[in-house]
């Protein structure tokens, strides 16, 4: 293996503009927002990662409708390895999900599970 990168993607898809956070259990991010009737919504679909870290104790990412809406997020690890030989390959391993619909209601997801081992996973896959 020559290079390997190791990221966390959060996901919101659906309909409506909801408020968005996520991060870990030493970052806690907000999306931007700016839309829907408290000003701090989302448009969607929505997405932000952050590079993997073993240490963290866990991942999340949760939003809140606001008003009407049907709303689906994840948090998937995605692993690219670059092997000696010029093989590259890309694997997403999902960690968590959640879902939500109507009014206020929140969807979240969040893997707290700890070190996944997708890494050691990935360049084995990659045949390095």
């Amino acid at each position: 293996m020559t290079r390997q990168t190791d990221v966390v993607v959060f996901q919101v898809q659906g309909s409506g503009e909801p408020s968005i956070q996520y991060g870990t259990d030493s970052i806690d991010d907000q999306a931007s927002g700016g839309y829907g009737p408290l000003g701090d919504g989302n448009p969607l679909p929505w997405s932000a990662s952050l590079t993997y870290n073993p240490g963290a104790l866990y991942y999340y990412v949760s939003a809140q409708l606001e008003g009407d809406g049907s709303i689906t997020d994840s948090v998937t690890e995605v692993v690219s390895t670059w092997c000696s030989d010029g093989v590259h390959k890309t694997e997403s391993f999902p960690l968590a999900s959640g879902s939500a619909s109507g009014g206020y209601a929140i969807a979240t997801a969040e893997y707290t599970g700890g070190d996944t081992g997708n890494a050691q996973q990935a360049e084995s896959d990659a045949g390095c």
